[in-house]
């Protein structure tokens, strides 16, 4: 039960765009105490995409139910794995 070439490389975008900007905020956000303006600035924008990042990633994995989770879930593969997977995007 492979995913589409195509959405799988769009979930793994939207998940290394979260996590860069994230990092990319987490580090701006400890420089702009410091350095200032600029690094304000930047901050503000990478929360902006983080934010914008977040939505694709929700709605792509919304779209992994009942594409992916439900018919695994059916035809019992992988049930510890994905039930650990399923807790950890509940808690993010």
């Amino acid at each position: 039960m492979r995913l589409d070439p195509r959405f799988r490389f769009a979930l793994y975008a939207a998940f290394f765009a979260l996590f860069i900007t994230g990092v990319g905020w987490l580090l701006a956000d400890k420089m702009k105490q410091a350095a200032g303006e600029a690094w304000q600035t930047a901050s503000a924008y990478l929360l902006m995409i983080h934010g914008g990042a977040a939505m694709a990633a929700l709605m792509m994995f919304g779209a992994l139910v009942p594409l992916h989770i439900q018919r695994g879930w059916r035809a019992q593969r992988n049930r510890a794995m994905g039930a650990v997977m399923l807790t950890c995007s509940a808690v993010l």
